[in-house]
């Protein structure tokens, strides 16, 4: 029987990353595999790594707020993320977690792409706070 080749994009969950990038974050966010099978999940995921490679999420020091700025020549709405202590977990059962401002977030109380591009880029920033990258 012949050895199947892995992929270059396979990544070992047993060891640790080797770097967490907006290339490899994918693996690592646990918020990025539960979309997975969801209806608009792809479409979700999709645009959350357009934002995390363009490096649109960005911190508002003076209103203490997430921001995920436009894709430029897609849209011009800057969108703020905060955290809500009282709103269902995405993931998990309990209270607390992110709120968009955009359309979708508020009708449908489901994570978005905003939120999405958020968790990994966070992801991101607290891999190279750990290994002093920043």
């Amino acid at each position: 029987m012949e050895e199947k080749k892995l992929p270059d994009t396979h990544v070992d969950a047993m060891e640790p990353p080797q770097e967490i990038n907006s290339k490899t974050v994918i693996y690592w966010s646990e918020h990025y595999k539960m979309l997975k099978g969801v209806k608009e999940g792809g479409a979700i995921q999709t645009k959350a790594r357009k934002f995390v490679s363009l490096g649109l999420i960005d911190y508002d020091k003076e209103n203490k707020c997430y921001l995920c700025k436009p894709i430029p020549g897609y849209n011009s709405t800057t969108y703020h993320i905060i955290w809500d202590k009282t709103k269902p977990k995405y993931k998990g059962e309990g209270r607390g977690d992110f709120e968009c401002s955009c359309q979708y977030n508020q009708k449908t109380f489901k994570m978005c792409s905003h939120v999405l591009a958020l968790y990994m880029q966070l992801k991101i920033w607290n891999w190279r706070r750990r290994n002093e990258q920043i």
